[in-house]
């Protein structure tokens, strides 16, 4: 019975050390995307928050940050600020979303890395004069998003796309994160027979 009492803190001995190894990781992440944030001036990132989401990340203590579910979305809207920050100014989104990868991955993902590709490639695409030139990015901006139409902020997409005029390609974005979002198709089954 002793040696049952001593595996049984071992095991919560290690479950404590997995727990705070996690949270030095977030940690660092987070640090990672502060510094980040320093570097392209905190005004004009923070600046770009809603008020109500700037007021919270005045108030808030590193702590809330890493382990808290608002300080996760605080973090997002701040890497969401700093790629807009790159469409805004027509620049090419592959340093930010590098830096990003290597100093927090866990804030960044890969997903993320690809949408801000795409978002980028339909804003130029936007701006291409030349049909030819401007179908081709189109392309390459829709293979893109069809990978990761699971993760995509489709609204946002799709009125880029709108704005290329390329609403064929609207629809096989849309038909792709529904598979993605619906891969036993409930949502067409539901709507053909008449259930809510």
């Amino acid at each position: 019975q002793e040696r049952a009492g001593d595996n049984g803190a071992l095991l919560r001995e290690k479950q404590s050390l997995v727990v705070v190894r996690q949270l030095v990781v977030d940690s660092v992440q987070m640090l990672g995307l502060w510094s980040v944030v320093v570097e392209h001036t905190v005004e004009l990132v923070v600046g770009k928050l809603s008020q109500e989401t700037a007021n919270i990340l005045r108030q808030a203590q590193l702590r809330d940050l890493v382990v808290s579910p608002s300080g996760r979305d605080i973090a997002s809207n701040l890497v969401q600020c700093l790629v807009q920050t790159y469409l805004g100014d027509n620049a090419s989104t592959d340093a930010i979303s590098n830096r990003l990868r290597q100093l927090c991955p866990g804030l960044y993902r890969q997903e993320d890395a690809l949408s801000s590709k795409a978002h980028e490639l339909l804003l130029a695409a936007a701006k291409q004069t030349k049909g030819g030139e401007r179908d081709k990015m189109v392309a390459e901006a829709v293979s893109i998003a069809v990978q990761i139409a699971g993760h995509l902020q489709l609204g946002v997409l799709v009125s880029h796309l709108a704005s290329c005029q390329a609403y064929p390609r609207v629809v096989e974005v849309c038909l792709a994160a529904a598979t993605k979002r619906d891969p036993s198709q409930l949502a067409v089954h539901y709507y053909n027979n008449g259930e809510n």
